[in-house]
């Protein structure tokens, strides 16, 4: 049994902000699939290579998964981030801190949700930009959103538990 669906935590601004923000890319990014869908050849890039080359296609349909695989993450990401799990760490102060790492837990969960959400955006407007004939493929910039976006939050986070759990 996972708990109850409540975090049991006083929620501040960036714990209210950061659903919020992920909501409105994951909005964001239908509501551009559905402004440029007309305007799109009837088949797109549905993969990339490491070189952000396209290297596969389809029809243009397959776009919507895009947003709606992010739309199922965002919801994924958001219940979990809810979810009171029993603490059983092998550290120290736990019991101590609990409010903290349930905060911590609840923050992290939320920031990589919303960093997914950004991804998932930015993968939506290349799609679209390739299809248009305005761009050719991923960019390097789109390596470092996705390993910095993900791992930094990851370090971080994890630096910040140790440094109360133990």
């Amino acid at each position: 049994m996972l708990g109850k669906n409540k975090v049991g935590i006083k929620k501040e601004g960036i714990d209210k902000m950061m659903p919020i923000i992920g909501l409105l890319v994951v909005l964001g990014t239908f509501i551009y699939v559905f402004v440029f869908y007309k305007q799109l050849p009837d088949e797109i890039p549905i993969h990339y290579g490491l070189d952000g080359i396209p290297d596969d296609f389809d029809n243009k349909n397959a776009l919507w998964s895009i947003p709606l695989l992010s739309l199922l993450i965002y919801l994924g990401m958001n219940y979990l981030s809810n979810i009171q799990i029993p603490y059983n760490f092998a550290a120290k102060n736990v019991v101590q801190n609990a409010r903290y790492l349930k905060r911590l837990k609840y923050r992290f969960v939320q920031v990589l949700n919303t960093i997914i959400t950004f991804i998932f955006f930015y993968i939506t407007y290349k799609t679209v930009q390739i299809g248009l004939e305005n761009d050719t493929g991923l960019d390097s910039f789109f390596m470092y959103l996705v390993f910095l976006g993900l791992l930094v939050p990851i370090a971080v986070y994890t630096l910040l538990f140790f440094r109360k759990a133990f």
